[in-house]
């Protein structure tokens, strides 16, 4: 039991006697309080006294006391495999980012995520490995006040952005490789089947709706002369069509007020329903069939009809024989007749 006492006496001694030969120094960075973080490091501090942080580094996290002689002495580095990345986030509106979060993937796997929790601007820094990164940034409430720096995007929006080189490394960038295409990438170096074309493309026409208020209400259907759906939609939009040369545009209005400044523009020309449920409009010339009667002589002639159905009726007034029938003055092949009645 002595000898415990013994023991743990001259333990203490040796710590307290170590303690305070140590040599410590304070290095007050502000006379007043303060707090700010990022992806690693949280700092906080009060008047008149000196740093004491938390560090982050991947999985690990560090708590500084002050006796801490500098604060570079502690703030973790990236180890040497690892590049540092600065990823810069942008608020126009100054409320920071409302619930819209960045993530940052390699391969599938997350490996770096955050927000603007308020104000302008901020930033992360990242140790991330060489690589081709894939980084989202959305997902909450007023995205077009979102912008963000990450490897080459500076000032991108909200949107998912593949194939982004941190690091010595080429990245293949993806993109529509057909410069037929609407939407051709110039600078791809590998297709990724998102190529779009237009109507001209396919040989066909484009009819494009839209341009006034209340496009909900509008729907339309077009048809060839013999009523065979050609094209169809509802609201604003853009839809390909092989039309011909003639056909009927069908215009309906949920509202029954018509179209509202809403326009249906095919080539050159502009169709719209001035007002009312529906309306038709003929372009080109649809011939309609009409059986009857053609031969104007005839008593049930129809003036209207196209085609000839064989029901034309002929009236013959019939006559009774002459009274009194007589010849006189017969000369060669020349006579004159006469009859009393």
């Amino acid at each position: 039991m002595i000898m415990n006492k013994l023991f743990i006496f001259i333990l203490t001694f040796t710590f307290i006697n170590h303690s305070y030969s140590q040599e410590i120094t304070r290095d007050v960075f502000s006379s007043g309080g303060s707090y700010s973080v990022n992806e690693q490091i949280s700092i906080s501090s009060t008047i008149g006294e000196p740093i004491i942080s938390t560090l982050y580094h991947g999985n690990l996290i560090l708590t500084q006391g002050f006796q801490q002689p500098t604060l570079s002495n502690v703030i973790p580095g990236c180890m040497d495999e690892e590049n540092t990345v600065t990823l810069n986030m942008y608020d126009s509106w100054g409320d920071g980012w409302n619930g819209n979060t960045y993530s940052v993937s390699l391969d599938g796997t997350e490996v770096a995520t955050g927000t603007l929790e308020g104000g302008s601007e901020g930033s992360h820094l990242l140790c991330l490995i060489t690589g081709c990164y894939d980084v989202t940034v959305g997902g909450g409430s007023y995205e077009s006040e979102v912008s963000f720096d990450f490897g080459s995007l500076e000032g991108a929006g909200t949107g998912t952005y593949t194939n982004v080189a941190i690091g010595d490394v080429s990245c293949a960038v993806l993109g529509c490789m057909d410069a037929d295409a609407t939407n051709y990438h110039a600078d791809a170096t590998e297709d990724d089947g998102s190529c779009e074309y237009s109507c001209d493309y396919y040989g066909q026409t484009t009819v494009a709706v839209g341009g006034g208020s209340f496009a909900s209400e509008i729907s339309w259907i077009i048809t060839d002369c013999d009523g065979n759906e050609l094209a169809s939609g509802a609201g604003a939009g853009e839809v390909c069509a092989e039309l011909g040369d003639n056909y009927e545009i069908n215009m309906f209005d949920s509202w029954g007020d018509g179209w509202n400044g809403n326009t249906m523009t095919i080539g050159d020309n502009s169709y719209t329903l001035e007002n009312g449920t529906e309306g038709i409009v003929t372009v080109g010339t649809c011939f309609v069939e009409i059986l009857g009667c053609t031969d104007p002589m005839a008593p049930n002639y129809n003036p209207d009809a196209t085609q000839d159905d064989g029901s034309c009726s002929i009236s013959i007034e019939t006559c009774n024989a002459p009274d009194g029938l007589n010849t006189s003055a017969v000369v060669h092949t020349r006579a004159t007749f006469g009859f009393n009645s």
